[in-house]
């Protein structure tokens, strides 16, 4: 199940989901500088974060993953139906896509994030349920 929810909302008491969202904040002018210029080169497209360690911080590797790489991945399970659907609705031009991966030993768990230009965070997505490694 997935939860759309607001920043204001419980979503944003969790401490995971307060670090993601502080750290897009403080990092944002720069990744929205990548998007735009990623957007310029391949298209829409997400930026993926690996969050496998804590904190966050500047080391943290990330990504801009293409829309056609995102729908290549398929569309069987809820969290790719959910990222292509973010990614092919977003604003390019005021907005980007950020989603945050965190491996497990047998599961990934998921956060995504339409941001907007200013501090202002769109929609914070909750992946209820996490993916089996394959």
């Amino acid at each position: 199940m997935i939860n759309s929810e607001k920043e204001n909302s419980p979503l944003a008491e969790d401490p995971k989901k307060t670090a993601e969202i502080a750290w897009l904040r403080e990092h944002r002018f720069a990744f929205f500088s990548i998007a735009r210029d990623r957007h310029a080169e391949q298209g829409r497209g997400a930026l993926v974060i690996d969050a496998s360690t804590e904190p966050l911080g500047e080391n943290t590797p990330f990504y801009y993953a293409p829309q056609a790489q995102i729908e290549s991945q398929g569309q069987a399970d809820e969290v790719s139906q959910r990222l292509t659907s973010l990614v092919s609705e977003y604003n390019p031009s005021k907005e980007l896509v950020a989603v945050f991966i965190r491996p497990g030993l047998e599961q990934f768990g998921f956060s995504m994030y339409q941001i907007g230009g200013e501090e202002s965070l769109i929609e914070a997505v909750n992946i209820a349920s996490t993916l089996r490694h394959k």
